[in-house]
């Protein structure tokens, strides 16, 4: 692999600082049968932080779907990037999934970055905190 497009990758993943959200996001996968409203804990341009007890598989493709305020509704393609599902008492972190948006259009990115200027940080979980 070079390192420009190693470069590139961590570019696109890393600068775009996220936010805490906590609204809800309809996931569609081809597990699912039709489209489940989820929590995202968090979100930015490259995607989000989604909240539930039976997260997807790492590469699973979905498509996600959210309102931004005064814009409308966002429609994006995505992969699931992190999975994470603590099962005992000393499991630290919360059970969800991560997204890698894929397809987001520039306006589309210029939108979410925008609203997610109005939102605070994200809240600090335990693995973060140690």
């Amino acid at each position: 692999m070079r390192l420009s497009s190693i470069m590139k990758k961590f570019d696109r993943h890393r600068y775009e600082e996220r936010h805490g959200f906590g609204g809800e996001v309809s996931v569609v996968s081809n597990l699912w049968d039709d489209e489940v409203v989820q929590t995202a804990l968090d979100i930015s341009p490259a995607g989000c932080f989604v909240l539930t007890e039976l997260p997807l598989m790492l590469g699973d493709d979905v498509v996600v779907s959210f309102d931004v305020e005064n814009h409308g509704e966002v429609v994006v393609f995505g992969k699931v990037v992190r999975a994470a599902l603590p099962r005992r008492a000393r499991d630290e972190g919360l059970a969800g999934f991560g997204i890698e948006f894929l397809d987001m259009t520039p306006v589309q990115r210029l939108v979410v970055r925008e609203a997610c200027r109005h939102l605070p940080p994200p809240v600090p979980t335990l693995r973060t905190l140690h």
